[in-house]
């Protein structure tokens, strides 16, 4: 059997509404009328009325509660009336009485008793699409509203306004009006400005995550490293190795091991973050009282590989900015040449001069590392 309802939209703010009960089943019908018409006039008459109602009552003026038994009265001067009553008897009652003043009926969870469905309801701006299964699931009725209010782009609004504008402007009969209308909205949607809407909140969420998973990466990086040393400071402290590793450090055969696990840590967290490398290797080395000269050599043997990779692969990538290249490549020889000099001169005969010097700006450099890590 099809649906044999007829739609129609009231202009409900021009009508006078009747609501019989107070419970939770009556609020949700006064919020569905609210939220579409609030400027309707209503009177809700129950013996008991719940908080939230009256709640709504303090928030519209055009609310009247009357918290009593229903009285046959109450149908004066009503056009429409909706009844949220749990009793079956008294529903079938109350509608007779409205039949006979010619009222219109609704009775919540009753099909077979109205005169009228309330309907779902999707709302975007002047758009208004009601949905009706003829009473036989509301749910479904509700699933097929929030498919169809996501379904359709906010920008509608704006959308319907373009063309009540473009439709005051042509000149012609009605024939000629839809034509054109017709036309357009036609060339609207085949360029794709609608459907584009679902794309863009795709690639929002796709950055989001990206974001997401770069922060939890170096959070799982820094932790990763505070627990490799808190463990090792755990071995030290519980098997007494303090003097065993004074002395392991004392030998000069074995710097080359203390080296290669300093650039391993140091690497750990590069690869989760993209960066760091240096600065970590330049912190650990210094506390293994390694010479500068020796750590900024040997820290920048290892970069000149991992950095022309990345020099490469931004090349074929298309990411470089030729014009910038030029201006700081000699600029770039040129202090790396000095610091260099200076460096490998002073290093060795004032190591107690340049050691502070280089603590002191090591963590500036861990600041500015993390600061990019999150602006990314």
């Amino acid at each position: 059997m099809s649906n044999s309802l007829y739609p129609i939209f009231l202009k409900l703010e021009n009508l006078s509404l009747l609501i019989i009960g107070g419970g939770n089943v009556a609020l949700e019908k006064l919020e569905s009328v609210l939220g579409n018409s609030p400027e309707t006039s209503i009177k809700l008459v129950a013996k008991e009325i719940i908080p939230e109602v009256r709640t709504l009552e303090n928030q519209f003026s055009n609310i009247t509660l009357h918290e009593r038994a229903y009285d046959d009265l109450d149908f004066n001067d009503t056009d429409l009336a909706i009844i949220a009553v749990n009793n079956i008897e008294l529903a079938g009652e109350i509608r007779e009485k409205a039949q006979q003043k010619n009222v219109l009926v609704n009775i919540a969870d009753k099909p077979d008793l109205c005169d009228f469905y309330l309907g779902s309801i999707v709302k975007k701006g002047s758009l208004k699409i009601a949905i009706s299964t003829n009473g036989k699931s509301p749910t479904i009725a509700k699933r097929l509203r929030e498919t169809f209010t996501e379904a359709i782009p906010d920008e509608m609004d704006h959308v319907l306004d373009n063309m009540q504008d473009i439709r005051n402007k042509l000149m012609g009969d009605f024939n000629y009006k839809v034509k054109e209308l017709n036309k357009i909205t036609t060339e609207y949607l085949s360029d794709g400005k609608v459907s584009s809407k679902p794309h863009l909140e795709i690639e929002k969420l796709i950055n989001i995550t990206k974001t997401a998973q770069r922060k939890a990466n170096i959070y799982l990086a820094i932790i990763g490293v505070l627990l490799l040393f808190g463990l090792f400071g755990l071995v030290v402290y519980q098997f007494n190795l303090s003097e065993d590793i004074q002395y392991f450090l004392n030998k000069d055969g074995h710097i080359f091991y203390w080296m290669l696990f300093a650039g391993f840590m140091a690497e750990i967290v590069a690869g989760s973050m993209g960066m760091g490398y240096g600065v970590i290797c330049t912190t650990i080395l210094l506390l293994l009282n390694v010479p500068p000269p020796v750590v900024s050599a040997s820290i920048h043997s290892a970069e000149s590989f991992t950095t022309a990779a990345g020099s490469f692969s931004h090349y074929k990538l298309g990411n470089v900015n030729k014009k910038m290249v030029w201006v700081l490549f000699p600029l770039a020889i040129v202090g790396s040449v000095i610091g260099a000099l200076t460096l490998s001169h002073y290093g060795e005969h004032y190591a107690h001069i340049v050691k502070p010097i280089i603590a002191c700006y090591t963590p500036l450099s861990w600041d500015q590392h993390f600061k990019k890590c999150f602006q990314r």
